[in-house]
């Protein structure tokens, strides 16, 4: 099981304003003079994605089926016959449960429901 991002994927986050100092877990490059990659881990991913969005109507939801990791977040609703979902947003799909949040994560910082640093 994969639980720390890529390089790239990381390097990505920070781009878009993550800061480095978020990610608890670094890369060591030989071929770039021993540099030191900041590379962020499944905790960090989780501790910084909004647990509700929309004014905390949708929930973050995590699921594994038929061999993918499924992040979103989900609204619920209540009727007389149970509990079911009545709408999703911002979901991702991936094998490994890192890179669904990871990709989940790119939406909310594109979609404005996370504060960066």
């Amino acid at each position: 099981m994969k639980t720390t991002l890529t390089i790239e994927q990381s390097a990505e986050l920070i781009k878009r304003g993550v800061s480095e100092k978020r990610a608890t877990s670094s890369v060591w490059s030989p071929s770039e003079n021993a540099y030191i990659h900041p590379t962020f881990t499944l905790a960090d991913l989780l501790s910084l994605l909004p647990k509700t969005i929309n004014s905390g109507r949708y929930y973050l939801d995590l699921s594994y089926g038929f061999g993918d990791w499924t992040a979103s977040y989900i609204l619920w609703d209540d009727c007389d016959e149970g509990t079911y979902i009545r709408d999703t947003q911002g979901e991702k799909t991936a094998d490994e449960l890192v890179d669904a949040l990871y990709k989940l994560l790119l939406w909310a910082i594109d979609h404005n429901h996370v504060k960066l640093d």
